[in-house]
């Protein structure tokens, strides 16, 4: 990884980046070669980053949601919580998406 993008992950997200980068070089499909090729080195880590925040953002929806339905008269105050973190989560994960794209215009202006 990258030093400026390795040190603005949270530490779910350099875990699984980690991972994947590992996953990534040790299997080389044609999937992964076009896509270093978009989004540059740095580029990958954010897209991978971005995955990170989507398991997240599911879980707390649906156990917001199950609890809403659960009891449509009377919501808790945890309800709430859980659906401002999946909201946080989601918004993260936008912004990951944001970093990728930046990283891979500029890797391909360096790069023609």
């Amino acid at each position: 990884m990258t030093r400026g993008a390795k040190w603005s992950l949270l530490p779910h997200e350099r875990w699984l980046v980690v991972w994947f980068l590992g996953s990534q070089r040790k299997h080389r499909t044609a999937a992964v070669l076009a896509m270093e090729r978009k989004y540059g080195p740095d580029g990958m880590i954010w897209l991978d980053a971005s995955l990170a925040n989507v398991p997240f953002c599911i879980i707390l929806s649906v156990v917001g949601f199950v609890i809403v339905f659960a009891h449509p008269t009377r919501t808790s105050r945890i309800t709430g919580y859980l659906l401002a973190a999946a909201a946080v989560f989601w918004l993260l994960y936008m912004v990951r998406l944001l970093q990728a794209s930046r990283a891979g215009r500029k890797f391909r202006h360096e790069h023609p």
